[in-house]
Parts: C-alpha cells; structure tokens; sequence
C-alpha cells in the first residue's frame, strides 16, 4: 500500500478489526474502465467457473492505478481494457500487491510455469484457467488476482489466445483485487474486505482483514 485510507464505503458495519497499516486505494476508476458492473461481471465469471467468491479487496496503490490510468489514456485509440485474471502461489501476493504485476526476467522475477508463447505476464480470460495455479486442487478455498488488461491485436508486445492473454510489458496490466473463493458452488453471499499490507498474507477470514461490506446473510439451500 502507499498510505492511501480505506475504502469509505461501510454500510453501518463494525470492522472486525481495524490493522495499523497502509490500506490499499480504491480501484473504481480502473473498473469503470473495464465494466459498468465489474463486480457482478466478476462474480458471474467465477460462478460460470464452478467456484464461488467469498471475498474480494483491493490490492492495487495509488501509483499503480495513476501509471495504468496513464498508459489508459494514452493508448485509447488501440487498447481495450479487459477483466481478466492471473494464478499465483498465496504466498507471492504480498509481492505482487507491493510491486505490480512483473514480467519474468525483471526485477528477480523468474519463469516458473513456462513460456510457450513467450515470456510475459500471463493472465486468462476465465478464473477456471487461473485456478489450476494458485495452488494444491485439495484445499477448499483458494485466492487469485483480478486484473485489468489493456488488449490490442496490434500490439507487438500483447499476445492474445482464445483463453488468454500474454503481455510483455508491465504497464498494460494491473492486478486490482485479491479474490478468496470456494472451490465449489456454495450459497454465500460475497463481501468486500480491506486488505493492508499487513493482513494480505493471511488465509480466509482472518480477523486482520477488515469488513467494508456486509451482504445478506447466507441463503438456505
């Protein structure tokens, strides 16, 4: 994080517990840009993935979203930002929320699930592709990154497949939210947390994330 302040968008809640660290920035601007309902859309992607989300945070800093705004503007002729989403070992998100999404190679970044259609930051356009690399098939709740793209066919350093895409430039890619989801379908309802530098490693449902929204109780099945 970089000192931004929480989300202000508490509907009369009370936190379960509020950490003493940097929060990260609210992420709407960016979403605007991608979906006029990018948490539904988002929650409809997972679902059509067979999981379920149970929470969802900001994990992007205020310098990360002004540079990816910028890179925006100034490639809104050719670029289209798209949601997408990106695997990754829990224990690298801390990382990743710090330092932005890397191409391997930079910044100590190594390959580490191969490169067959180059080296670049892959991210798919389904969390069902993503899945298979956040980890162990056995656990029952997992976490991933939601991304925006900036996607051109025409960009030399942008490959585009019918399941994903590959950039090979930090800047036309940023990770918005980290997402906590189910493994199965489930009748829950997700909530919107936020994350600090100091919660984010934590598993599910830890007591160092604080709640900003509370949705209606869980149905019955």
């Amino acid at each position: 994080g970089d000192g931004s302040g929480p989300l202000m968008k508490s509907q009369g809640d009370k936190p379960r517990k509020v950490m003493h660290s940097a929060y990260f920035a609210d992420t709407s601007v960016v979403e605007q840009l991608a979906s006029n309902n990018f948490t539904i859309e988002v929650t409809t992607l997972t679902k059509r993935a067979g999981l379920t989300l149970l929470q969802y945070g900001s994990i992007a800093s205020t310098s990360q979203i002004n540079t990816f705004l910028a890179t925006a503007r100034r490639l809104s002729d050719t670029h289209r930002p798209k949601i997408l989403f990106h695997g990754t070992q829990i224990q690298n998100i801390p990382r990743i929320a710090a330092t932005g999404l890397q191409v391997p190679g930079s910044s100590g970044i190594k390959v580490v699930n191969g490169s067959v259609h180059g080296v670049g930051i892959y991210a798919a356009k389904e969390p069902s592709m993503s899945r298979a690399y956040c980890g162990s098939e056995s656990v029952e709740y997992t976490r991933m990154l939601v991304c925006v793209g900036l996607v051109s066919n025409r960009d030399p350093d942008i490959t585009v497949r019918s399941g994903f895409v590959v950039f090979k430039r930090s800047e036309l890619i940023i990770s918005l939210w980290a997402i906590d989801f189910h493994c199965r379908r489930v009748e829950v309802d997700a909530v919107q947390v936020a994350y600090t530098s100091a919660s984010l490693p934590h598993p599910l449902d830890s007591p160092n994330i604080c709640l900003l929204y509370t949705s209606p109780s869980p149905r019955d099945s």
